[in-house]
C-alpha cells in the first residue's frame, strides 16, 4: 500500500471512530453541514415561550457532552405534532426525542430520562379562567367544592385520567390550541396550567380575554422528563450525563433561574401565598425520585 493510500485509509478509520458513537448518542440524520441532528417535535408558534426552555437546556446538555460524545444539533419537524403523535413517531423513529410529563403508560412506551427538567414545577397547576368567574374561585377552598366545576385538558394528556381520578370533570380537545378558544366560549371552567407555563401562555394568547386565576393552586407530582427511543439506550445515557453535569457543576441552576418562565413562576406566581388542594397521581410511576431534594425546587415530603 502506497502512502497516499495508507494515509487515507488511516484518515477513515479516524473518521469512523469519531462519527460512530455521534451517531449512536445524537442521530444517524446528518445536516448539510455533516453534523447529526437531533429531531424534536416542532411546538405551537403561541408556546415558543416555554418550549425554548426545553430546546435551550438540551442544547446546554449536547454541548456539556460534546468532548465524550461529538456535536449535535436540535431540529424540529416541519410540522406541529401531538404527544400521541410524538409517541408514534419516535418508536418509529421520525422523532428523536420529547418532553412531556411522565405517567406509567410512557414509561412503558418510551424511554424516560427520570431527571426532573422543570424542578417539579409542572406539579403545581395554576388557572386559566374567565375574569369574571375570579369572585366565584376565589370562595372555593375544598377539593368538593372544585368538582363541581369542569376542567379543559388535552385529550392525551396524563392530566385528563388524574383529573378525573380526583373527581374533577373534564372537557377534552386534541387540539392545544382550541382549548383557549373554548375556554373563552364556556365550554368549560377553568383550564389547569403548570406553573411554568400560565404566564407565557396568558401572554402570547392576547387574541382571548383570559385570566390567570390568583388564590388557588391544585398540587400533585408530575415530572416532565426527557423521552426517547425505547431501545436508545445511548441517547438516554448521553441525555443524563449530562445532566448530572450541569447540576454538578452549576449551569443548570444558573439556567433554570435565569429563564423567563421560571422567573414568571417563582415571582407572579407566588405558590406559597395559594390555597392548595392537593390531588392523587394514580398515574406516577414509582421510580419517580420524590426523594431527591436537589431534584425539586419544593421537597413533596413537605407538601
Amino acid at each position: 500500500m502506497d502512502k497516499h493510500r495508507f494515509c487515507k485509509t488511516l484518515m477513515g478509520f479516524i473518521l469512523l471512530a469519531v462519527l460512530s458513537p455521534v451517531a449512536q448518542t445524537c442521530s444517524e440524520r446528518v445536516g448539510i453541514d455533516g453534523i447529526p441532528q437531533l429531531v424534536v417535535p416542532q411546538e405551537p408558534t403561541a408556546s415558543w415561550e416555554k418550549e425554548s426552555y426545553y430546546t435551550g437546556l438540551l442544547r446546554l446538555i449536547l454541548a456539556e457532552t460534546v468532548l465524550e460524545y461529538g456535536p449535535c444539533n436540535v431540529v424540529a419537524t416541519d410540522n406541529i405534532l401531538t404527544r400521541m403523535r410524538s409517541v408514534a413517531l419516535i418508536n418509529n423513529f421520525g422523532i428523536d426525542l420529547f418532553w412531556g410529563t411522565t405517567s406509567i403508560e410512557r414509561e412503558t412506551l418510551l424511554r424516560p430520562v427520570r431527571i426532573p427538567l422543570l424542578k417539579g414545577l409542572m406539579g403545581y397547576k395554576i388557572f386559566l379562567i374567565n375574569p369574571e368567574d375570579q369572585q366565584h374561585f376565589s370562595s372555593i377552598t375544598s377539593l368538593e367544592e372544585l368538582q363541581k366545576l369542569r376542567a379543559g385538558v388535552g385529550a392525551d394528556w396524563p392530566d385528563n385520567k388524574i383529573l378525573r381520578v380526583n373527581g374533577i370533570e373534564t372537557v377534552t380537545s386534541s387540539n392545544y390550541e382550541a382549548l383557549f378558544r373554548m375556554l373563552a366560549a364556556k365550554r368549560f371552567d377553568f383550564f389547569p396550567r403548570g406553573a411554568s407555563e400560565v404566564w407565557s401562555e396568558y401572554r402570547n394568547h392576547p387574541e382571548v380575554s383570559l385570566h390567570i386565576e390568583e388564590d388557588l393552586v391544585l398540587v400533585y407530582p408530575a415530572p416532565v422528563y426527557f423521552f426517547v427511543n425505547i431501545n436508545n439506550t445511548n441517547l438516554e445515557q448521553r441525555l443524563a450525563k449530562g445532566l448530572h453535569g450541569i447540576m454538578a457543576n452549576g449551569k443548570f441552576d444558573e439556567y433554570f433561574y435565569q429563564h423567563p418562565i421560571i422567573i414568571d413562576a417563582i415571582k407572579r406566581v407566588r405558590i406559597d401565598e395559594r390555597r392548595k388542594i392537593f390531588l392523587t397521581n394514580p398515574l406516577l410511576p414509582r421510580t419517580v425520585p420524590l426523594a431527591r431534594q436537589d431534584y425539586w425546587i419544593y421537597a413533596w415530603d413537605k407538601n
